[in-house]
């Protein structure tokens, strides 16, 4: 079987630019803009840190090499959460002008969502921290003068307690629950970093800190493509399925993300706890020309799409379908079946018609997923 890949380039917005500090210790602020940096001064600053969520900014996606514009915007967190649980938790740190020393910031304060906009200093998007949590949050400041500066969150705050996070002096580790199998699931942000120099363009220091939040699933689905007329063949007891029959399709567990405060720039995952496996495999397939070939979804599988927690240590997948009564195979290599967080997976397989009716090559398509505003197509098959 030939394998042929067509994947989605995506440029995703990471969060880069911007600092954090603690309550200023002098009452004269330092001078500067943000965006060119301070001019030398006090390094303390009476801007205060604020912090905009959402779960993914706008995307470019490329489909089969032709650019198409990012048309729409994701929804904020807000609109995401529960109605009676519009929280985050948030860390930041600081690493001090000698690129050693970390100055805790922000502690794992409760963020909430106020709605009105810049009713408060530090309420620019809507999420106010002051004074919202069971304990003291006071009002940070951005310090002009550190070398890097880290923040991060899991939403809603509800989602943690105190035996869920361990933080030692080069990382932070924070564990939540995950399931699959329902809509309201908890989100983790990516790391958000700047190394405070001073030079680099589009830095958002002294601008609020945009958290970019992802819900810890992956989608996937299959179907298939035909070389002839699709009349004459049926497909029966199809399974898309690990080659490894010890393996299962995670569906629930707890997810271990790990930052990192002193070495490396992006979080890290991994799922333990395991509670819900899909055994059997996928059973259903998207039918791409649904306006000839309409097909009826369970609801629990809206147009074929299998919601599964990120795996990617699975191995090789192998689809087993009745193609007019004989039995046919397609494995999927390992290398294409890394399922991300945030994203979609579709693989189509190629029915052929040389010489009796024949499982061809593989279309394999990655698309951000993302509860968007408004609806786009992006599948790049």
């Amino acid at each position: 079987m030939r394998l042929g890949i067509l994947v989605a380039a995506v440029v995703l917005t990471a969060g880069c630019g911007g600092g954090s500090g603690d309550d200023p210790g002098s009452t004269e602020p330092g001078s500067g803009t943000p965006g060119s940096g301070p001019t030398p001064g006090p390094v303390e600053s009476t801007t205060p840190i604020a912090f905009s969520a959402q779960q993914q900014d706008e995307q470019d996606v490329t489909r089969a090499g032709e650019a198409a514009e990012g048309g729409t915007r994701a929804a904020g967190l807000q609109t995401l959460l529960p109605a009676d649980d519009k929280t985050f938790k948030v860390w930041g740190y600081k690493t001090m002008s000698d690129g050693t020393t970390l100055q805790t910031v922000f502690p794992g304060y409760t963020v909430n969502y106020v709605s009105a906009a810049h009713s408060t200093t530090t309420n620019s998007n809507g999420w106010e921290y002051v004074n919202q949590g069971s304990g003291e949050q006071t009002i940070k400041y951005w310090d002009w003068s550190v070398s890097a500066y880290r923040f991060f969150g899991v939403a809603p705050a509800t989602a943690i307690q105190p035996a869920n996070v361990t933080e030692t002096r080069s990382e932070v580790k924070i564990s939540f629950i995950a399931d699959a199998t329902t809509d309201a699931n908890n989100y983790y942000s990516r790391l958000w970093y700047s190394t405070g120099n001073q030079d680099y363009p589009y830095r958002q220091f002294g601008q609020p800190v945009q958290l970019e939040f992802v819900k810890p699933v992956s989608r996937v689905r299959f179907s298939y493509k035909y070389v002839s007329p699709r009349e004459g063949v049926t497909l029966d007891n199809q399974r898309f399925q690990p080659t490894d029959n010890t393996k299962h399709i995670i569906r629930k567990g707890t997810v271990l993300v790990t930052y990192p405060l002193t070495a490396g720039t992006q979080e890290s995952t991994e799922i333990t706890d395991i509670a819900n496996e899909l055994e059997g495999g996928f059973t259903i397939d998207w039918e791409s020309d649904t306006e000839h070939y309409p097909k009826t979804y369970p609801t629990s599988v809206p147009e074929g799409w299998y919601t599964v927690l990120p795996n990617t240590e699975q191995g090789s997948y192998t689809l087993t379908v009745d193609i007019n009564g004989i039995t046919k195979y397609a494995t999927v290599p390992a290398e294409y079946m890394h399922w991300q967080a945030g994203y979609s997976y579709t693989y189509i397989f190629k029915i052929n018609a040389d010489g009796g009716v024949d499982i061809g090559w593989v279309d394999y398509a990655v698309t951000p997923w993302t509860e968007m505003v408004a609806d786009r197509t992006v599948y790049n098959w």
